[in-house]
């Protein structure tokens, strides 16, 4: 495998020099564009892959213990959420409107039903 990375390293990277040495040598604004764009990736991804083929790439080494025991398998208790009941409800206490008679919460300044205020004598 490190022989075809090289390989194929190489023919990338004289390929993109052939490209860039051909566009450059047309000297026209596009010829060297074209040798930024095209040749010089080749050129890079070919010398990238060169150097991987020739010094073979991050090797990994792998540990293995050949004393493997036989453990006792594991129980794991997940604790369980505490259940708490739902609060008592509140108690809304009703008062009546002094104009027109309609039910209101107690701490409501103005009637919901005719906006007179809630404090004052009771419905006429």
């Amino acid at each position: 495998m490190r022989i075809v990375r090289l390989v194929v390293g190489l023919a990338l990277l004289g390929f993109g020099i052939a490209l860039i040495a051909a566009w450059n040598a047309a000297g026209t604004i596009g010829g060297v564009a074209a040798a930024a764009v095209c040749g010089l990736p080749l050129f890079l991804l070919g010398l990238l892959i060169a150097l991987t083929g020739f010094f073979g790439g991050v090797r990994q080494s792998v540990n293995v213990d050949v004393n493997v025991q036989q453990h006792a398998p594991q129980t794991f208790v997940i604790p369980q959420a505490q259940y708490a009941p739902p609060p008592p409800p509140t108690q809304v206490v009703k008062v009546r409107c002094p104009k027109c008679g309609s039910l209101a919460d107690e701490f409501m300044t103005f009637c919901p039903n005719c906006g007179s205020p809630m404090r004052g004598s009771g419905p006429s």
